[in-house]
């Protein structure tokens, strides 16, 4: 698929990148946040060309931790070098008439445009999806919003707490207890979930549109894909009556357990399952009790077995557990923090972690995406961009406008 813009700038030098799934596919990065910054990283990732388009005053994700040197930079934010790898980088205040007009260039260009903004606001700058097909009638339009385009909830304010309690997920969290407070999915989770979800609608209606030449405009509430996420549980409701409470959610024998060096997760209920966890402790006498003879019998007594299975647990290391506990067919695994992540011999292993250089901190590693294609492998294009580094380059390349004009736009501070 040959594509518009199918060139990079790498040492001064252009480099054609015909190599990828998604080579030549513009794509643009529009709004704060950060589901849709991962939604854009997983297509450039595919090998889209991705324009991200930050305020000149910079993405607030800049200001987010954690940073190299631990000293708070623009250029030196850990999740932000992360987040924008392979992307071209370009500043542009769309709140003035000569912004917007380049952003509607912009979009005339891409195939694809992900945005993060209110509803209302979009609207409100003449920058809507009904605006923009009609300067662009093949555009794929990705909107991520808390609560989606329409319904009683589109205007509302939400941060990510908001958005997880609402989609019932906070309250069906297990805590150990009913009475602790609701919580929320650690840290990003729940946007990287969005994101994903987000880049798979893209890439079928891409496909779509390949075949049928027609655009879309995606509309992607987080409510609701949080909510898919709880669904056996929604159904259970909508179909049965059955409330599920936190306290009873999820494995019957198993889940989170702490071994003398950390935790693990296990899942004990079939009995093949059963009879490796067994082996695994090396088949405690209090295994052939009656409470411990069926899958139901173990289902009812589940906190006294949990209690004796920690009570093991407790004195081995979650590693020793991991590889004895998978050999004898026990789904089982170790929790694990970053260190143990990157000196993990299975992270070694699939070079899940790439050195790569970044103009501002140096040499850094970085997760290379979850997927492998023999014929067309991931690989490192470009470091996340610095704030305005390619504006010369798209704005003359890409919209053919000379230095002197971009010189003027960035006095008047429209890029």
């Amino acid at each position: 698929m040959k594509g518009l813009f199918a060139k990079s700038v790498a040492n001064g030098k252009v480099v054609v990148n015909m190599d990828s799934p998604l080579s030549g596919v513009p794509v643009l990065e529009f709004g704060p946040g950060f589901s849709g910054a991962y939604c854009a990283k997983l297509l450039s990732d595919f090998g889209a060309e991705v324009i991200k388009i930050e305020s000149p005053e910079g993405d607030p994700a800049r200001g987010r931790g954690p940073f190299a040197g631990n000293k708070p930079h623009p250029e030196k934010s850990g999740l932000f070098v992360y987040l924008n790898t392979n992307k071209y980088g370009v500043t542009l205040d769309c709140k003035k008439s000569e912004g917007k007009k380049i952003f509607k260039n912009l979009v005339q260009k891409a195939y694809i445009l992900v945005e993060t903004f209110p509803p209302s606001e979009l609207s409100a700058l003449g920058l809507s999806h009904n605006v923009l097909r009609e300067i662009n009638p093949r555009l794929i339009m990705v909107s991520i919003t808390p609560f989606g385009q329409t319904g009683p909830y589109r205007d509302y304010r939400a941060r990510a707490l908001n958005i997880c309690q609402a989609s019932g997920e906070s309250s069906l969290m297990q805590t150990g207890t009913l009475e602790r407070e609701p919580i929320k999915d650690a840290r990003l989770a729940d946007d990287f979930d969005c994101g994903q979800t987000a880049a798979v609608a893209a890439l079928g209606v891409l496909l779509s549109r390949e075949k049928t030449g027609g655009g879309a405009h995606l509309d992607i509430s987080m409510q609701e894909v949080l909510m898919s996420l709880g669904r056996v549980d929604i159904l259970r409701y909508a179909n049965e009556q059955g409330l599920m409470r936190r306290d009873l959610r999820g494995v019957v024998v198993g889940g989170l357990m702490e071994c003398s060096d950390g935790y693990i997760n296990l899942v004990a209920i079939q009995e093949n399952q059963w009879s490796g966890l067994l082996k695994l402790m090396d088949n405690p006498e209090w295994g052939r009790d009656e409470i411990c003879q069926d899958e139901m019998s173990r289902a009812w007594n589940a906190d006294e077995i949990n209690e004796k299975v920690q009570a093991w647990m407790i004195k081995h290391k979650k590693e020793e557990v991991y590889h004895r506990g998978q050999a004898l067919d026990v789904p089982i695994t170790p929790v694990y923090d970053p260190e143990d992540v990157v000196n993990s011999r299975q992270t070694a292993a699939r070079d899940f972690l790439v050195e790569v250089r970044h103009p501002e901190i140096g040499k850094v590693k970085m997760p290379q995406p979850s997927y492998r294609f023999s014929e067309t492998p991931w690989r490192f294009a470009r470091p996340a961009p610095r704030l305005g580094e390619h504006n010369q380059f798209i704005y003359r390349e890409r919209l053919g406008l000379s230095r002197e004009e971009i010189d003027g736009l960035k006095e008047r501070k429209v890029i």
